[in-house]
């Protein structure tokens, strides 16, 4: 039986150029031929947005444990397949989208950890999980971006 959610920096619907040009966008060019090349050749998307991701700037020491496991080429498959998902996992996405609410939705308490500096989730996805969940509270982080973990 699940008691609740803890949720933050993720949706659970489709995207497509409609609702999110940018993010759609995002997945078609870094998740196809153009992005696993980058990716590949020259640890791309590591390189540039993954540290994009900090509200605060990490320093030499913290990157470098982030970057280490990407060093080598044959490791980089997952920094052009994340990209590509948003996009490719529609079906998943459409069922995650409909059995939430169904199930969850007025059902179980969540707490929305939001970091309010996130390049990728905006006000709008936040909007619409409240909107999914009756029982909500949000803890908006102030200084944090997509990493707000860190």
């Amino acid at each position: 039986t699940i008691k609740g959610f803890v949720i933050g920096n993720t949706w659970c619907w489709r995207i497509n150029r409609f609702y999110r040009f940018d993010v759609w966008m995002f997945s078609c060019v870094f998740g196809g031929f153009f992005g696993r090349s980058l990716g590949y050749g020259y640890n791309f998307v590591i390189r540039n947005f993954f540290r994009e991701g900090f509200y605060k700037k990490l320093n030499k020491d913290i990157l470098y444990w982030y970057e280490i496991p990407f060093k080598r080429k044959n490791s980089r498959h997952g920094s052009w397949i994340w990209p590509a998902q948003i996009f490719d996992a529609q079906k998943l996405l459409k069922n995650i989208e409909i059995g939430i609410p169904e199930k969850f939705g007025n059902q179980v308490p969540c707490l929305l950890t939001w970091g309010t500096k996130d390049l990728a989730f905006k006000k709008r996805e936040l909007n619409r999980f409240k909107q999914i969940f009756v029982d909500h509270q949000v803890f908006k982080l102030k200084e944090s971006s997509h990493f707000w973990q860190e």
